[in-house]
């Protein structure tokens, strides 16, 4: 799904047999928050009127804002009661009210019959430059998680091209860019997945963020990469680097590792920011409860420095917590799968607040759809504090 490693898990059980339709006498143990009590609020419905017998999802979203429309990219399914996942996209304005509208619905890419990701496209992560493929230029680069298993192994990450934020969306014919080969590590192999990209030069330059689920341990990557021409791309860095971890608490005040994470770079100061989802997740839960977003202080002053120079070249740095979205904050149980409302090129948007976007669900234990149903994409705004 995949900024949900266990969701291909719940699908195997849903197609043993589960009862799509019953909530077992459940009751979410969470409620819907008001604007008003937590500054808090749901972007759109999936569609108008929908109720809680819809069984439709929304969830892992990408944001960026450009002359003053707000594109949005996330992950839904297309038809109801089933879980084949869809990049879908929707274009917001302000309303004088100073909330973001939100249009109706397209879906801008789709699985490809008999190709690597026939099973799923999901975790859309989208920036501007100058992308040329096939002898013409491309303003946006789309990358993404595509699969052919449906017990949420081997997924891979792939590109996709378009000349506006809408679309069409090309898929390039060298995909997938970062290719999983299964190995002899006896735990469970996810994959690579959970994209995040961000521009190094506002042009061609991209750093490339992803999963890494390889059966012995689970981690984030990053990579540095020329993208001028998607028919040769170019890894700028020597190899991929290991996010550093120092500075990470999980939920059980121990060192905690990174997955599903999205980053952007400020350009006033230097600094990564990071959101990501908590360790442990709640018992019988496929998702987190809480995300957190950190911050690194990025080697501002160095001749050499460049957008995510601390993560390629500097040991000793940590991160630093900045802050977190749970049930006090959302009213929901659980909180999963965020993102960044950045401008085009994944650099925040202003030094003095951060809008994150999440996706809020209530937690129905004996009910897959009661929970999956739930996922909608809400949006929290962070003010920058240090």
């Amino acid at each position: 799904m995949k900024k949900i490693m266990k969701f291909v898990c719940l699908l195997a059980l849903l197609c043993g047999g589960c009862d799509m339709n019953s909530n077992s006498g459940s009751t979410p143990n969470s409620s819907k928050p008001t604007e008003e009590e937590n500054k808090v609020y749901q972007l759109f419905e999936h569609k108008k009127g929908e109720t809680e017998t819809d069984q439709f999802y929304n969830y892992c979203p990408t944001s960026f804002e450009e002359d003053g429309v707000r594109h949005i990219y996330y992950c839904a399914n297309k038809i109801h009661g089933n879980v084949t996942d869809y990049i879908a996209y929707r274009r917001g304005v302000k309303n004088e009210k100073g909330i973001w509208e939100y249009g109706e619905i397209s879906y801008v890419l789709a699985p490809t019959e008999n190709t690597w990701d026939s099973r799923h496209v999901c975790d859309p992560s989208v920036i501007k430059g100058v992308f040329n493929y096939n002898e013409e230029t491309y303003n946006y680069l789309m990358a993404y998680l595509g699969c052919v298993t449906s017990d949420n192994t081997k997924n891979e990450v792939g590109l996709a091209i378009a000349k506006k934020p809408e679309g069409p969306w090309i898929k390039i014919d060298n995909n997938p860019i970062c290719h999983y080969e299964l190995n002899d590590n006896k735990g469970f192999q996810w994959g690579y997945g959970q994209p995040s990209l961000v521009s190094v030069d506002k042009e061609s330059e991209v750093l490339l963020f992803y999963t890494v689920g390889d059966g012995a341990s689970t981690y984030t990557r990053v990579e540095r990469w020329d993208f001028s021409s998607l028919n040769n791309p170019v890894m700028v860095s020597d190899n991929y680097k290991r996010v550093i971890t120092r500075g990470l608490k999980n939920l059980n005040n121990a060192q905690d590792y990174i997955s599903n994470a999205d980053f952007a770079y400020d350009p006033t100061s230097g600094r990564i920011y990071m959101i990501k989802d908590d360790h442990p997740s709640p018992e019988g839960a496929s998702v987190g409860s809480g995300v957190t977003i950190y911050y690194l202080e990025e080697d501002f002053e160095n001749k050499d420095f460049y957008p995510g120079y601390t993560l390629f070249n500097v040991v000793g740095d940590m991160w630093n917590e900045m802050d977190h979205i749970d049930v006090s904050v959302s009213g929901f149980a659980l909180n999963h799968n965020s993102g960044f409302v950045t401008d085009a090129y994944g650099w925040t948007l202003s030094n003095k607040n951060i809008d994150c976007l999440f996706t809020a669900a209530n937690f129905y234990p004996s009910s897959f759809w009661g929970t999956l149903g739930s996922y909608r994409i809400y949006q929290y705004t962070m003010e920058i504090t240090e």
